[in-house]
């Protein structure tokens, strides 16, 4: 069951270097579904269906990202992500993928803890996404 509001994991992204192996894959493990995410066609983006619930979305990986992986996302609400992110850096995370643009989740930046621990801040996700 997800965790919904702000201040939660409320949303899970695989980010691949092959989101179609990916999305293959992940579907004929779990018997899930996959639709195209309109907005999201130039990152491949899709989000993964369970019995026809959004479960989790799946994005190419960047190239400054280290490789495929599952990747949490704590969500904010919107008009706080700005300060979440500059208030983890000064407490010691280091970005890897700066605040950018998300399809699900409006805007994403992904960073490590001091210890290495990689999670990615988020804003809270909208209501519904323009998928195919």
């Amino acid at each position: 069951r997800r965790t919904i509001g702000a201040g939660a994991i409320g949303w899970d992204e695989l980010r691949s270097i092959d989101p179609m192996e990916s999305v293959r894959f992940w579907c004929s493990v779990f018997k899930w579904t996959a639709t195209p995410i309109l907005t999201a066609r130039d990152t491949q983006g899709m989000i993964f269906l369970n019995g026809g619930r959004p479960v989790a979305s799946v994005q190419a990986a960047t190239r400054n990202e280290p490789g495929s992986r599952w990747l949490p996302i704590a969500t904010v609400r919107r008009d706080l992500l700005d300060a979440a992110v500059h208030k983890a850096i000064r407490v010691g995370a280091r970005i890897v993928v700066p605040p950018h643009a998300h399809p699900v989740l409006g805007k994403l930046a992904i960073f490590t803890d001091p210890a290495g621990v990689e999670i990615a801040l988020g804003s809270e996700p909208v209501t519904s996404v323009a998928a195919a």
